[in-house]
């Protein structure tokens, strides 16, 4: 698997630049994970690999090629301050059962 950057797009108000990146997928290869895709735009990006996040992996069916969009942010702050917090899986179970609870 090939990553390339394709284009960066500065946004200096929200302190980050939002990144499109192609993986050339091979035959018998699966489409790249986000942990694997954020490792290696962050060594091609030169910044730590906690700073940047994975928003989208587009692979369409049959193709050769993922799209990539992720974020690249500048310092933890503005990382914590415009992205939202990570859930956890049984969250949203939880809060439809109390959801349902509450309507009966």
């Amino acid at each position: 698997m090939e990553i390339t950057i394709e284009s960066k797009k500065l946004n200096p108000l929200l302190l980050r630049e939002k990144i499109e990146a192609v993986a050339k997928i091979g035959e018998g290869e699966t489409t790249p994970s986000m942990a694997d895709s954020k490792k290696v735009i962050a060594e091609k990006l030169n910044k730590s690999a906690d700073l940047i996040i994975i928003k989208k992996v587009d692979h369409p069916f049959g193709g050769n090629r993922a799209k990539i969009t992720a974020y690249a942010y500048d310092n933890a702050d503005a990382l914590k301050r415009f992205e939202p917090p990570e859930k956890k899986q049984g969250e949203k179970k939880e809060k439809k059962a109390a959801v349902k609870k509450g309507r009966e």
